[in-house]
């Protein structure tokens, strides 16, 4: 679609954009279908023993990658200039809205294995028709009235659409884990700005009032 109704070059930009902003979440979602989906299905008992029983596993996973997210979303306009040219600048400014859903996407990835381990693989087939449902209404709108990064916001939005989606569902099950996720949330949006105010000290980058008047603008 989006090959169709902006120009290649942005598309382009747009592929490195998502490409970066994928690795993290995409590195956690193996993570989880590999170490915590077989210990799910070889689990017994109820929902709420089985959140008891992964709650530390699961914090500790999700922690460490609030920390690798967080710095990447902080520099992610100097990651772009170290690895490409000033041609593809743009990217580095697509990638802070790219990389919150990429959070709400890691999060949805590891309760998808949690579920799918309990026997429930419809409950994340709801959840991503959901977030596609957002996607196929929210991107051509957002595109026509304000251009590629409006449509970006509704990319990210699709992810937390997903996420919500699938914490109705779990709660049904005993096994949401809402408490757990808002900390880290915060954590995540705490470390990013302290991660960033740090670079402007240190010279390496613009501070956080420069980059969101940035983003503002664009939008």
């Amino acid at each position: 679609y989006l090959a169709r109704h902006i120009p290649l070059a942005q598309l382009g930009v747009f592929g490195i954009a998502r490409t970066l902003a994928d690795t993290i979440s995409l590195f956690v979602a193996r993570c989880a279908g590999l170490i915590l989906f077989p210990i799910v299905a070889a689990m017994s008992g109820s929902g709420p023993e089985i959140r008891t029983r992964l709650r530390t596993g699961r914090r500790t996973m999700l922690a460490g990658a609030v920390i690798g997210l967080a710095l990447f979303t902080a520099f992610s306009d100097l990651i772009v200039r170290i690895l490409y040219d000033a041609r593809y600048a743009e990217a580095g400014l697509m990638l802070p809205i790219l990389a919150i859903g990429a959070w709400f996407s890691l999060l949805s990835w590891v309760n998808d294995s949690i579920l799918i381990g309990i026997g429930h693989p419809k409950f994340s087939a709801a959840a991503n028709l959901v977030k596609l449902l957002t996607m196929i209404i929210g991107v051509p709108i957002a595109l026509t009235l304000r251009g590629l990064d409006a449509a970006i916001v509704v990319l990210a939005a699709g992810e937390l659409s997903r996420y919500l989606t699938l914490w109705v569902l779990s709660r049904r099950e005993g096994l949401a884990y809402a408490r757990d996720d808002l900390p880290l949330t915060l954590m995540f949006v705490g470390l990013t700005v302290l991660f960033r105010e740090a670079g402007a000290a240190l010279g390496i980058s613009g501070d956080l009032t420069d980059a969101m008047r940035k983003q503002v603008g664009r939008i």
